[in-house]
């Protein structure tokens, strides 16, 4: 799948629209062996719907998201989020295989209010393959 980071926006815009296309969306991007690694838990295929569901019902609020990196098998952000009053900076890595979202982590920290800024790409991929 070619821009990775511009479909994750719509499909997050389409949840407060069509939860139902919303979830054909999430469902369309999982590989068959999909696997999502969080901090105390594996999830697996469709759970992983009924899990993103869960913390948008539960008010998951998405304040800023910028996008770090993304190749043909990488796609890498970090997001500002809100959920239960408290927000946290997330870091996300999805692994692709035949064009489908295959492996995926993510890591978070707490952060203050006061915090307002995340780092922007800093190099082009062009730099990259230098």
């Amino acid at each position: 799948m070619k821009d990775k980071f511009k479909y994750f926006k719509e499909m997050i815009k389409t949840r407060h629209k069509d939860k139902e296309k919303f979830n054909e969306l999430i469902k369309n991007s999982l590989h068959d062996e999909y696997m999502y690694v969080r901090e105390t838990a594996l999830v697996v295929g469709d759970e992983m719907i009924d899990h993103v569901n869960n913390l948008f019902d539960e008010g998951l609020i998405i304040e800023d998201i910028k996008l770090l990196y993304e190749d043909e098998d990488t796609f890498l952000w970090k997001d500002i989020i809100r959920i239960d009053g408290k927000r946290f900076l997330t870091t996300n890595v999805q692994f692709w295989k035949d064009g489908k979202n295959w492996r995926e982590m993510v890591g978070g920290k707490e952060v203050s209010d006061e915090f307002t800024s995340i780092k922007p790409l800093l190099v082009s991929r062009a730099q990259m393959i230098r």
